[in-house]
């Protein structure tokens, strides 16, 4: 009869062991997803680089032809200009290429402000896709050590366990 209820006793203990191991199974699997999760959230980054580096070369491009198009336009301008300082006075020469020195640094002013905004966005959307990979990271970071604690407290119970069967075992012996 001891041999019976020791027997049922065993038995009780390998179905919540079982149990146990099935909420394991569980844990594993929600790993898995989140696994995907991260994954999905690196190409999600992934695809958002990609359209920052094509927005970045578009943005290059439509400067170039902007520049292009202002050099023929200044170009087309001096000429222009040339043709009507022949006509006038020596005197206005001097006058002429004062405005002409102002238009140019005017031009560079704009530009390197320009310049300075493309910069600043760089920046500000590096600054956004490294506070998402952060949060992301942290989340998961949190969660893996969450899971940690739940299987080391199952390994407590699962080897207070089988003490306690084996203390009962010899106290019965």
């Amino acid at each position: 009869m001891n041999d019976l209820q020791q027997m049922d006793n065993v038995i009780s203990t390998m179905e919540k062991a079982s149990s146990d191991l099935e909420a394991l199974s569980e844990v594993y699997k929600k790993l898995d997803q989140m696994k995907t999760d991260v994954e999905n959230a690196r190409n999600r980054i992934a695809e958002s680089m990609e359209k920052n580096d094509a927005a970045t070369a578009s943005m290059v491009k439509g400067q170039k032809t902007y520049h292009e198009n202002d050099n023929k336009s200044k170009e087309l301008f001096f000429s222009n200009m040339v043709e009507n300082i022949s006509k006038l006075d020596k005197n206005t020469t001097n006058s002429l290429q004062d405005l002409d020195k102002s238009v140019s640094t005017r031009i560079r002013q704009g530009t390197a402000g320009i310049e300075v905004l493309i910069h600043q966005e760089g920046e500000q959307i590096q600054r956004g896709l490294e506070n998402v990979l952060t949060e992301e990271m942290l989340a998961f970071q949190h969660s893996m050590t969450q899971q940690a604690n739940k299987q080391t407290q199952l390994l407590y119970v699962l080897c207070a366990t089988f003490i306690a069967i084996l203390v009962f075992s010899l106290v019965v012996r």
